[in-house]
């Protein structure tokens, strides 16, 4: 799972530096020169530096908030006054219907005996 949230966007930014060195390649073709043309598409200057960088900085970016997602730390900074809820299985009541399973406050689970 972690492979995909970062390794998605970074071949997902490098097809958008493909396409865009190819798009420049074509309009190097279509522009008309006197000199005998030669296709070359290798970048002069650095550039392509930015696409790394900003492959990474978006990769990084859905890693956290994928990471934030699936943990169940992510109250952490909230009001530490509020009591810890406690998740209560699902099961069957005393009429024979299914109750799915919820999260109650401590003082709200009625003792099963």
């Amino acid at each position: 799972m972690t492979l995909l949230f970062f390794v998605g966007p970074m071949v997902l930014i490098f097809a958008v530096r493909n396409g865009f060195l190819l798009w420049r390649a074509w309009l190097k073709l279509r522009c008309e020169h006197p000199e005998p043309k030669i296709l070359d598409v290798t970048p002069i200057d650095k550039s392509s530096n930015y696409f790394v960088i900003l492959s990474i900085c978006v990769s990084l970016a859905i890693f956290a908030y994928a990471w934030v997602q699936m943990s169940d730390d992510h109250d952490v900074g909230h009001v530490a006054s509020t009591p810890e809820k406690i998740y209560v299985p699902s099961y069957i009541d005393d009429d024979g219907h299914v109750v799915k399973g919820y999260y109650a406050e401590p003082e709200d689970i009625k003792e099963v005996k």
